[in-house]
């Protein structure tokens, strides 16, 4: 055999070794277990507070939810605050205290929201006094709910809405739907978005063909419920910026992730801040089937 073509064979099979250990090199080196070790931190307060109550005057049951935040790498429930003491006040009638339930919710005597009145939230918890205080927000009733097509299906309907906005006035609103029972919310960015709204572009206006959650099919057979609720201007900002965050996409250019504050303020030590928040309103609601 030729010298030159036995050297060359020798050097290719030389380079198919050396490629193959490269190889087994790198199968090896996915196989490793990469721990990270994020820091950890002790858990502090997460609130979720919607004290609300109908238009038409009825009361309704005060319910707040309490727990706790987790380590960066846990997947699991949060934790309920247990042993907090929790109370409303409203300025005018004696505190009224809120009674511990499962998972961290607190709930109290059923009660009317006022318009216009100052409401604070009073909670202690693991040897600290958290205050949150909103002016309760009233809400422009809903005239009729009825179901229209989606962009994407004539056959699809969506719940959609039709209501008078109140003159003169500045209302912020905030929407929520059930589907049989369950509330519209998961994993998918745009459920997890709040749909809010200000009446600055509509004020006193008659508002029709508005869907809160555009482009959900609501199947034939269900039941719809949907709730207008009026919020503050803070707790409309909240939301906003709370919806910000969410919308980022990982553009260059996008907003800076960023931590959004709530109204709830920690008075023992500020520097173990809370999250949340507590809002007060009023709210409407209409229950519909979709029967075609």
């Amino acid at each position: 055999m030729d010298r030159a073509l036995l050297t060359m064979r020798s050097r290719t099979d030389l380079a198919a070794c050396a490629g193959a250990c490269l190889l087994l090199f790198l199968v090896g080196a996915c196989e490793r277990v990469v721990s990270i070790a994020a820091p950890s931190e002790t858990p502090r307060l997460v609130v979720e507070a919607r004290i609300e109550s109908p238009y038409s005057g009825a009361p309704d049951t005060p319910r707040i939810r309490l727990t706790t935040t987790q380590p960066y790498f846990d997947a699991g429930p949060a934790a309920p605050a247990t042993g907090a003491v929790v109370l409303l006040r409203d300025g005018v009638s004696p505190p009224m205290s809120l009674t511990a339930a499962t998972g961290g919710e607190y709930v109290g005597a059923p009660m009317t929201v006022v318009p216009g009145r100052l409401y604070e939230l009073d909670i202690t918890w693991d040897g600290d006094h958290f205050v949150a205080v909103d002016t309760a927000a009233d809400v422009a009733p809903i005239d009729s709910v009825y179901f229209g097509t989606t962009r994407e299906s004539s056959a699809d309907g969506r719940a959609t809405l039709a209501f008078r906005d109140a003159p003169g006035r500045s209302d912020y609103l905030l929407w929520d739907q059930w589907v049989n029972g369950v509330r519209l919310g998961g994993p998918d960015a745009s459920l997890r978005r709040r749909p809010i709204a200000s009446d600055n572009g509509f004020d006193g206006l008659v508002v029709l063909g508005f869907s809160p959650f555009d482009g959900v099919a609501v199947p034939i057979g269900a039941a719809v419920r949907v709730r207008q609720k009026g919020i503050s201007r803070a707790i409309f900002d909240f939301h906003a910026a709370l919806n910000e965050q969410l919308a980022r996409d990982g553009w260059p250019f996008s907003e800076p992730m960023s931590s959004v504050r709530g109204n709830v303020r920690n008075r023992t030590t500020p520097s173990r801040r809370p999250s949340g928040y507590f809002s007060v309103g009023r709210y409407d609601e209409r229950t519909r089937v979709r029967t075609r």
